[in-house]
């Protein structure tokens, strides 16, 4: 998953880093900059991977 923040956005880049989002590289959308975050995807076989279907645990 990703997310491409508008580099001045810092409420945006806070609330992705939040989310366990690292940002990756600087690129541009629309003739903008913008820094993209990803979202790794958790190993199969830990919470939230692939063995359990992904689901949240509490």
């Amino acid at each position: 998953m990703t997310a491409m923040i508008h580099p001045d956005n810092a409420a945006s880049a806070r609330v992705a880093r939040r989310l366990a989002f690292t940002p990756r590289r600087e690129d541009s959308l629309f003739g903008k900059p913008v820094t993209v975050y990803a979202l790794d995807a958790p190993a199969p076989g830990t919470a939230g991977g692939a063995a359990d279907g992904g689901a949240a645990r509490t």
